[in-house]
């Protein structure tokens, strides 16, 4: 059923696929950022800056960033369809 699902995604939509990987990608990513910070955190005996004080958060931000820009439509700056004669 899932693959089913997903196929039609495909089919329909196949910008959604590009988004929903990149969206996995970055999470994944900003994980391995989190823990390789706290490794190098436990490592260190003095208080280094973070970015990632609140790391589940700003992944929740990132979600939300990644569907409000899927609904916007890519900015065209093509003069050519702008000017109409």
């Amino acid at each position: 059923m899932g693959a089913m699902l997903g196929d039609m995604v495909a089919m329909t939509r196949p910008n959604a696929i590009i988004n929903i990987m990149a969206l996995m990608i970055t999470m994944i990513l900003l994980l391995v950022l989190y823990t390789a910070e706290e490794s190098i955190r436990k490592q260190a005996n003095q208080e280094t800056f973070s970015f990632f004080k609140h790391p589940f958060l700003l992944i929740f931000t990132i979600a939300i960033l990644f569907l409000i820009l899927s609904y916007i439509d890519p900015l065209d700056f093509n003069i050519q369809y702008l000017i109409r004669h």
